[in-house]
C-alpha cells in the first residue's frame, strides 16, 4: 500500500516538475518576440539575448527585461516609436524597477508614451554607455 502510494506521490511530482520546465521552456523562447511587440518592431536583432524578464501580476500591464546586445544593433532596437531621449544616470537596479539581470551602470534612456495606450503608460528603454546593456520596460494603465 505505502510503496504504491510513494509510487503515485512520485510521479505526479515528476509530472509537475516536466510541466514547470516545459513552461520555462516556452517562457525562454518566447521572450524575443514579447521583446519586440513591446518596442513595436518586426523583430529584435539576431545579436539580442534576452537575460531576465518579469512581469509582475497586478491589474496594470508591467514588464521589465533585461537584453544583451551587440552595440552596432542598438538602434534596431528604437525603430518602432519615436522616442525622446534623455541622458541620466544611477544603475539599472536603482530605476525603481524589478531587478533583472545583471546590475549596470545607466548613460542614456530612451522613452515614449504612445497614444495607443488609453489609460496612459509608457515604453523606456535604459541603456549603458557602450550600448551593450539594455533594460526594456513597459508600463501600461
Amino acid at each position: 500500500m505505502w510503496r504504491r502510494i510513494v509510487i503515485g506521490v512520485t510521479l505526479v511530482a515528476f509530472a509537475i516538475g516536466l510541466i514547470i520546465a516545459i513552461a520555462w521552456i516556452i517562457d525562454i523562447n518566447h521572450r524575443p518576440q514579447m521583446v519586440a511587440r513591446i518596442l513595436k518592431i518586426e523583430s529584435v536583432p539576431q545579436s539580442v539575448r534576452v537575460v531576465d524578464c518579469e512581469s509582475p501580476f497586478t491589474t496594470d500591464v508591467l514588464t521589465t527585461c533585461a537584453l544583451e546586445i551587440d552595440p552596432d544593433d542598438f538602434p534596431l532596437l528604437l525603430k518602432g516609436y519615436k522616442f525622446t531621449q534623455y541622458q541620466t544616470d544611477g544603475t539599472s537596479h536603482s530605476l525603481g524597477l524589478p531587478k533583472v539581470g545583471a546590475n549596470f551602470d545607466i548613460d542614456i534612456e530612451y522613452q515614449v508614451r504612445p497614444v495607443e495606450f488609453k489609460n496612459g503608460g509608457q515604453v523606456a528603454v535604459y541603456a549603458d554607455k557602450q550600448r551593450r546593456h539594455v533594460i526594456v520596460d513597459l508600463y501600461i494603465e
